[in-house]
């Protein structure tokens, strides 16, 4: 089986609004998701006439301002899905629902990358950096750990080694593993590398080690 296919197909997010009447965001969610689903089975099988009523489907959603397509319109542009090449509009209407707080993360961190590398969308890496503090906010742990990496390299905001340590240990409390690998590897690099070889400080460090 392809692997785009079996990738894909199989994650179908469903998500609902922060604010609204639940049962009618449950009932919305799940039809925008399977819509989303049809689309992606369509695109893999080149029936373009489904796939352009799909898409017509979120465009009108959105065009009425709903925040929920905004998300699933948003992954089908992002995917490029349509065959249309608009994944900057796939880029911004992820940032958008993002904004209004729909839950989400892989979608969300894959698009703000989109604006700090320049990728479909102008380079911004001040408006990333926000962008993934507004994550981090939202209790997102590869948000909170790439705003870590931004203050460690000065990417879009004053460079900050203390800041970006704090938020390292943040990411890794909230279970980002890559922020735990980097803890680690930074305290390993630090105690044979000859800032400091005293065993006091070992023990110091040990503890957090294990914690994590």
């Amino acid at each position: 089986m392809d692997e785009k296919f079996s990738g894909k197909i199989i994650n179908i997010p469903i998500v609902s609004p922060a604010k609204e009447d639940e049962k009618q965001d449950i009932a919305r969610s799940f039809y925008l998701s399977m819509v989303l689903a049809n689309l992606m089975l369509a695109f893999f099988k080149s029936q373009s006439d489904i796939v352009a009523d799909s898409m017509h489907i979120f465009d009108y959603e959105v065009s009425k301002g709903d925040t929920l397509a905004c998300y699933y319109a948003g992954i089908a542009y992002f995917r490029n899905l349509d065959n249309s090449g608009r994944q900057g509009k796939g880029v911004n209407l992820l940032i958008k629902a993002m904004n209004a707080g729909i839950e989400d993360d892989g979608e969300y961190i894959q698009a703000i990358d989109c604006v700090r590398l320049g990728q479909f969308v102008n380079q911004d890496e001040k408006k990333a950096a926000r962008l993934y503090r507004k994550l981090s906010q939202m209790g997102v742990s590869e948000g909170t750990y790439r705003l870590a990496y931004c203050y460690e390299w000065g990417i879009g905001v004053k460079k900050d080694s203390k800041k970006a340590e704090k938020l390292y240990e943040e990411a890794a409390k909230q279970g980002n593993i890559d922020a735990k690998s980097k803890i680690i590897s930074d305290d390993a690099g630090e105690l044979f590398g000859g800032k400091t070889r005293k065993w006091k400080y070992l023990l110091s460090k040990a503890p957090r080690i294990i914690e994590l």
